[in-house]
């Protein structure tokens, strides 16, 4: 029974936090924040550590994710300003990357 539930929560918890991190809506993707927190919190749970989640979730799910929430809530919609790439800008990015993963 636990090896089913704890699937589950690992199901999740990736899946909530593969949509925070897709997702273009701020508010879809800070609900989607409150579900990968909650199934960490499970997870804490499952390592008999009541208290840390206990903090998890008073903090962050409590805290953290509503002014998150608020804030996105409370700013003025802002329109996207174009950002243009130039190929030389990504010659530079990719040519970084590529060092900092070498070393």
């Amino acid at each position: 029974m636990g090896e089913i539930a704890f699937s589950g929560l690992t199901f999740m918890t990736l899946v909530s936090a593969f949509f925070v991190v897709t997702s273009s809506n701020l508010v879809r993707s800070a609900v989607a924040l409150l579900f990968t927190l909650f199934g960490l919190a499970g997870f804490y749970i499952f390592l008999f550590a009541d208290f840390i989640a206990a903090a998890q979730v008073i903090i962050y799910v409590g805290g953290i994710l509503v002014l998150i929430i608020f804030g996105v809530m409370v700013t003025n919609k802002i329109d996207d300003p174009e950002v243009g790439s130039s190929s030389r800008n990504q010659i530079f990015a990719s040519s970084g990357a590529i060092f900092i993963l070498s070393v």
